[in-house]
């Protein structure tokens, strides 16, 4: 088996949260030569998947199994698209080795991914985990003056609540240098309501990020806003309750997903005039 050793903090961090100790995955159960602990999630905001894999170990001096042989694939249950994962060896931050295999292609929202394990043609484990489906998002008109101008968005169920929310201005300068796509971070902002997840894009704030980001002191009107676009994170339902393990057959562990959706949106002429901008919007 080829492997190469790669360092992947990030994700190592993210798998051990929880767990109450560096090396998260030192599982132990009877006869565990063909069980496994499997520690992961399906992410759509990158085009390398990593998900990291052990054989249960029968005691807790027990060498860890080596996994040699073993074949891992997942299948993409709308399309029928298989993937291979290759096996790579990991320094963790105790300064042990860690098995973690990596596959390189990019989930796609609504879908379900089975990650299979087999030897020999025998499948020893499974696990399934899907990109939830995409919210739908509603868009109120903007509001207030020149100095707190926003526009309150509704994503609606069975939408949760997001891990992350930003919003991209495309601008044209007037200096003739070209589009720039400024990303403006939010975090997490508003509420859970009955509609489903309520916050206010501040677009009176945003505007001085955008000049900021220009190098402009005050709005002129020979900046242009080209197009506005919400992208919103969220996590699939696995992470309420990390300790269910009902879409794991023959293992322990964790398998969850990441979703990510981009929604682009007509923002009110008014407004941007309001704000010192030129409207250039295209559209769709």
């Amino acid at each position: 088996m080829n492997r190469t050793i790669i360092h992947i903090t990030g994700l190592l961090l993210l798998l051990s949260f929880g767990m109450g100790c560096e090396n998260a995955v030192e599982p132990i159960v009877d006869g565990g030569e063909e069980h496994f602990a499997i520690y992961g999630y399906l992410d759509m905001r990158s085009d390398r998947q990593h998900v990291r894999i052990e054989r249960l170990r029968e005691t807790i001096l027990s060498e860890a199994a080596d996994l040699g042989g073993l074949r891992v694939t997942s299948l993409d249950e709308q399309t029928g698209s298989e993937q291979a994962w290759r096996d790579s060896t990991v320094l963790l931050s105790n300064g042990t080795f860690g098995d973690v295999f990596v596959s390189h292609f990019t989930p796609i929202i609504g879908h379900t991914y089975s990650l299979t394990i087999q030897k020999e043609g025998k499948t020893l484990a499974k696990a399934v985990a899907k990109i939830p489906e995409p919210p739908q998002i509603a868009f109120n008109a903007p509001f207030g003056g020149v100095e707190d101008a926003s526009q309150h968005v509704i994503v609606s169920k069975p939408f949760d609540e997001p891990l992350n929310i930003f919003v991209t201005y495309v601008v044209v300068p007037g200096d003739g240098s070209g589009e720039r796509a400024i990303q403006v971070p939010y975090g997490k902002p508003g509420t859970k309501t009955g509609l489903g997840w309520e916050f206010d894009v501040n677009l009176a704030l945003d505007k001085y990020m955008l000049l900021n980001t220009l190098g402009i002191d005050t709005p002129v009107f020979d900046v242009g806003i080209r197009s506005v676009t919400l992208e919103i994170i969220f996590l699939s339902p696995e992470w309420n309750d990390k300790t269910n393990t009902s879409n794991l057959v023959n293992a322990e562990g964790f398998l969850g997903s990441i979703g990510m959706m981009h929604q682009k949106w007509s923002l009110d002429s008014n407004i941007i005039t309001l704000l010192g901008f030129t409207d250039r919007q295209t559209q769709n």
